[in-house]
Order: C-alpha cells, then structure tokens, then sequence
C-alpha cells in the first residue's frame, strides 16, 4: 500500500476574491470557433427538453475550493462524436436554474467579450492557486512625515481609521460571502449577478483517452450552492484547419450549502492511478486537471468495479479541520473496508491510517491560509475476493474534538485468470476424509506392531471403533510402546478437532521411538488440515517413496500436490495409484487434473470426454472438462482455444450452470468472460 499526504497547496478559489488576469488573445479562426461555442450552448440551453445535447457519461466529485465555495471535478465520456484523443475547442458554462424566471436573465461574460462590450471574458475564473488570508490583505506604504510630532500623530490615526474601515469592509464581505455559501441550496438560486455564475474556455484543450480507447474530457467548476445547469461544448478540428463539428453536451447539478459544521469530509474519488507531479499545476492549467491536488494528481475511475490485478487509489479531502495556535490541524484519518454479504456487511480489511499534524506536514503548511488538507492512497486488491464492498473513512480532529465519515461503494470483479484460479486445485480435505475407513485403517496396522500389551490392544481398539475420547485414556503399556501411545493420543486429538495438539503429541512420539512411517502420515494430516500442504508434503516425503503405501494414503498425497497446483509432481504417484487400482474414476479424475495443472489441457479434454462417454452422469467430470475447456480458452491453446471448442465450452456449460451442482455459479462466471470475448471479436 502506497500513501500521500497531500498539503501546501490550495485549490482554486473563488475569483471574486482575485484580481482580473489579462484576456486572451485569440486569432480569427479561434473567435469564430468560440463564438460557434457560445451560440450552440445558447441553443442548447433553449431547448426545453434538452434535445439539442448529444449523449455522455457524467462523473462529478464534490470537493471545496480554498475559499469555501464548492470546487466540482468533472469527467465527461461522450457516447459518440469524439474519434481522437485531442485537441478540442471547449467552452464551459455553469447557468442557473431559476423556479421562478428573473428579471434579469444570465449573460454570457464570453459572449459580451466576443462582442466588444467587455475587456475580459472570464471574470469568475480563478486566477491564482493560493489565497491570501483575511487579516493579511496589503493596505499600503506611509510616507515619512518631518512636520512634527503632532502631525506625525494626525498621520498614524488617519492611516488607523483607513486600515479600520478596510477591515469592517472585508469583514462585511466576508460574512456576505460566507452566509451565501452556506445558505439553503436550492433557496438560494436568486439573481445575485447578471452574468453565469462560472465560465471557462480554451482553444487546445485535451481529450484524454481510457484503457479501451474511449474519449473522456475532465474540467473542474468553481461555484456556490444552488441548482445549475452545466454545458461544455466542444469543436473538433475539422479538414484544413476549419471548424468542425460542435457537440454539446448538458447536466444538472445541485450544489449544496457549504457545511459549516467543525469536521466533514469531501466525495471520496475512487482511482485507477496516483502519481506524484514535479510540481503543482497554476491555476490556468488546473481547470483541466480537476483531480490534482496539490503535487498529486489521481486518475479517477470510469466506474466502481475493480479487477483483482489491479491497484485501487482514492483520495478525499478534510473539510473544517480546526488549527491550532500555529495553524496546523491534528487528524487522525482511519481506513476500512466491508465486504457485503447475504448476512450484512463483513470486515475485510484495515489499511494503514494517517495522521495529518504538526510533526507530518509542511513546514509551511497553515490553515488560515487556504490550505486544503487532503489524504490519498493505493492498494492492490489481489488479496480480496470478488464481491461487493465498501470503503469507510473516519476522521478524528483532536482539535475540535469531532468526527466526520465517509463512504464509497466499489465492486472487486475477477479477470478471466483470476475466474479459472478460483477452481479448486484439487480435492479438499476435510477432517472426515483425513481419517475415513481405509486412512485410518491404514495408520493403525502400521502403528500396532504384532504383539501388542492388553493397554495398547484396548486404545488401538477404541480408535479403531472411532471411540477417539477412549482413546485419550492412560492405559497401562510397555516401556517400548510409550511412543505408540503417544501416537495414538495425537490421533485421537486430531479426530476430535485439535491438530496443533495433536502436533505436539505426535513431536513427542517419533522423540519416543514410534514407528516413523505411521507418524509421518499423522503429522502430515495435521498440517494438511491446517491448509499447510507444503509441511504435509515435507512430513509425508519419506512415507510417498514406500514400496507398500496403501492406495488411500498415496491418495492423500496426490491431492496435496493438486491443490497446491503441481501436475508435474502428482503425475508419477497417480500412476503408481493407477496401477494398484486400474480404471478406479478417482484416479482419472486425477490425472485430468494433474494435466490441467501441467498446461496439457489437450490432455485434459481427451480423458474427460472418454470418461463422460462411459458415464455421462460423473458430474465431477463434467466439471473437469468444463474447465479443461476454459482453460484453453483464457491461454489460447488447446480446445478451448479453438471456435469449436468455444462452442462446445458453451454448450457444456450452460448445462451444468443450470443445476444446483458444485461450482455452478463459477461457471455462469466462466460463460460471462466467454461471452465479453465473443462480443469484443
């Protein structure tokens, strides 16, 4: 897991606050093609049912500027219309939605430039990243006054009248400001300007493109609550140099009132990318980069599902984090993840927490001068099982003394490898099958020895019969078979649920002289059914290589090899199996899975369809072949690989999903990836 701590930098503020920056110059063809703009939004915008916008994909994040105004990052997918990844020209429009219509309608600050009627088009367009604090505002030099101390002392009061009168003024502005952000929403959509609340354009602007090829455009929006309509226009450059088309494209969005509460926390961005730029954006250039923050910049996802393989990033900001007496904030921000079940939500995951204070951030870091305080972070997500989760973020200011939380929803989904590792390796162990009928018979017989005392006779009796408690008694034995009884004992704990107990005793054993190859197959079980393949392999290593291993063991072997994907290793002990059992379907099975697991899936299919055509109802079988074909399809070789094969794999498993039989919802699994490919060529 990778981690930021994001701070230092603001977000674009509210242009009010700022200075107008110089207009633009634009050659003639760029006026042409702006004004195209201007009157197709124009058009748009009166048309009631919206007919005159093409079609996209809308994402929008809502964070807050380093004013307290809202700052929306956006990300359009146009449907159709945008064929290469750019340049564009893009005009943006933020109109307000009236219930009742003003008496002064909104202009364009654009149309009015483009017409001579005003020197600058943009004049809510930020132009600086940084704010400067209230409190810190210039108000001037004082020349040196030599006429005398009383007019020295006129001076200093006229001069601490003006500065008293600048600051009532921002202080009334400031509250002006503050009760207009924190009004109620859609109430507050008067008239309080006759120009949009927010316009933005750019002749080069660029058109980003996604991992399968799609056209995205992200811009971000500076602006009050209310409820507005949000128009972004674009013109591809057409043949020679002229204008092309222009499509426009419409949504709705509803700002609400800016929290004054001590503690909230922004949207969290979910993302596919974090990385860190050498510098932070200026304020021009961050209007098209909307998910920079600070000298990080995340790439936000198209959607909420993620694939196993892949790394999940998210970032969300700090709202009203309170500063202490050097400005700096104390948070403490938590990460979590559920898994939601049929039974309710699950804990799946804590990440990493992060603590954003004094002895974290930059030395220059201070609240009271805008800077936003954000947290980010990534991880792979190979760890978590294909579901549905949510992601919680609990902030604690331990200033304030407040907590704030957020959440986002987000689904893991499988890639078509990570679907065919979700088969079972092999046969699953469980304790009943550890020690059924012919395992424990076999284990007995080695460990009894030929003339054993009447103490020993009646533990091996009881364990024999499956009394394990009675086998637990401390029957009186010889010196020679207190190893044994040791043994025994380790059985009989493994039977009744405890194989670390059982581990120990049977430690005990072989330092005790029991005979080693019955022990051996014990303490293998006890790590096999701690899901320790490797250690029961270890264990088992000398036992695998007997002349007379009894077939139900050897059996417990293989399985190891299988699940632990091994068809290389498993091979050589199915055929000594099959020797001692010829045409048992176990070991078939077996060798279709070894071969599977050896990437012989041509193998695989051959066996499995021989088998399925002597007995059609071997469900096991079915399954094999199902997923020999699968197979073959995701490594592109063998059947699966092929149309036929493809078909038959369709075929096949469309049957076996249809039944309440094992694995059936991973083959439905299995079909989707089939058909994604099919609809792909």
């Amino acid at each position: 897991m990778r981690t930021w701590l994001i701070a230092g930098s603001a977000l674009v503020a509210s242009a009010v606050a700022f200075a107008q920056a110089p207009a633009p110059r634009l050659t003639r063809e760029q006026r042409t093609i702006l004004e195209r703009l201007v009157a197709a939004v124009d058009a748009a915008a009166a048309a009631e049912s919206g007919g005159a916008t093409a079609a996209a994909v809308w994402q929008t994040h809502l964070l807050r500027a380093s004013d307290g105004s809202h700052y929306l990052a956006t990300s359009i997918l146009p449907e159709a219309g945008v064929t290469r990844p750019g340049p564009v020209a893009i005009y943006v429009r933020l109109a307000t939605r009236f219930d009742v219509p003003p008496v002064v309608a909104e202009r364009s600050a654009v149309g009015d430039w483009l017409r001579g009627l005003r020197s600058e088009p943009l004049p809510f367009r930020p132009t600086r990243v940084v704010t400067v604090p209230v409190g810190e505002l210039p108000v001037g030099g004082a020349s040196v006054d030599r006429t005398g101390a009383s007019q020295a002392f006129g001076a200093l009061a006229l001069m601490e009248k003006q500065r008293e009168r600048a600051r009532e003024e921002r202080e009334r502005r400031e509250r002006e400001r503050r009760a207009e952000l924190e009004g109620a929403g859609e109430s507050s959509t008067t008239a309080r300007t006759p120009l949009f609340p927010f316009e933005d354009f750019a002749m080069n602007a660029a058109v980003d493109q996604l991992a399968d090829q799609s056209p995205v455009l992200r811009r971000s929006i500076v602006a009050g609550p209310g409820r507005y309509d949000l128009f972004v226009a674009i013109a591809e450059p057409g043949p020679r140099n002229q204008p092309g088309a222009v499509q426009v494209f419409r949504h709705t969005v509803t700002l609400p009132a800016a929290s004054a509460s001590p503690l909230a926390l922004s949207s969290i961005v979910l993302g596919d990318a974090v990385r860190t730029l050498d510098a932070p954006y200026s304020a021009a250039e961050q209007t098209a980069h909307p998910y920079a923050f600070g000298a990080m910049e995340i790439t936000p996802a198209t959607d909420d599902v993620f694939t196993t393989d892949e790394q999940m990033a998210f970032a969300v900001q700090v709202i009203n984090p309170r500063a202490n007496a050097i400005g700096k904030p104390d948070v403490t921000l938590a990460f979590r993840l559920f898994r939601r079940t049929a039974e309710g939500e699950q804990p799946a995951a804590t990440l990493t927490p992060q603590e954003h204070n004094e002895a974290t951030l930059p030395v220059d870091f201070d609240l009271a001068k805008g800077h936003p305080l954000f947290a980010a972070t990534s991880f792979p997500l190979r760890s978590l099982t294909r579901g549905e989760y949510r992601l919680e973020i609990v902030a604690a200011d331990k200033v304030a003394g407040a907590m704030a939380r957020a959440s986002a929803t987000f689904r893991v989904a499988g890639t078509p490898a990570s679907l065919l590792a979700e088969a079972p390796g092999g046969p699953a162990l469980t304790r009943d099958a550890a020690l059924d009928a012919p395992v424990l018979a076999a284990i007995l017989t080695r460990l009894r020895g030929a003339a054993p005392s009447e103490g020993l006779a009646r533990l091996t009796a009881a364990a024999a019969e499956r009394r394990f408690v009675d086998a637990l008694r401390d029957e009186p034995v010889t010196p020679a078979e207190d190893g044994i009884r040791l043994a025994l004992r380790g059985l009989a704990l493994l039977a009744l649920a405890d194989p670390r107990a059982a581990l120990a005793q049977l430690q005990r054993a072989q330092r005790a002289s029991a005979p080693s190859a019955p022990v051996a197959m014990l303490v293998g079980l006890s790590h096999a059914i701690e899901h320790n393949d490797r250690e029961a392999l270890h264990a088992w290593e000398t036992v695998s290589r007997l002349e007379d291993l009894e077939p139900a063991v050897l059996g417990l072997v293989i399985d190891a090899h299988l699940r632990l994907r091994d068809g290389a290793a498993a091979l050589p002990l199915i055929e000594r199996a099959e020797r001692a059992e010829p045409g048992a379907p176990r070991w078939q099975r077996a060798r279709a899975l070894a071969y599977l697991h050896a990437d012989r899936e041509a193998d695989a299919v051959e066996l499995l369809e021989a088998r399925l055509a002597a007995a059609a109802d071997d469900t096991a079988a079915e399954f094999l072949l199902i997923e020999a074909l699968y197979a073959g399809h995701v490594r592109g070789r063998g059947p699966g690989a092929t149309p036929e094969g493809r078909a038959r794999l369709l075929a096949l498993g469309r049957a076996y999903a249809e039944r309440d039989v094992p694995h059936a919802a991973l083959v439905r699994e299995w079909l989707g990836v089939l058909a994604t490919a099919s609809s792909a060529r």
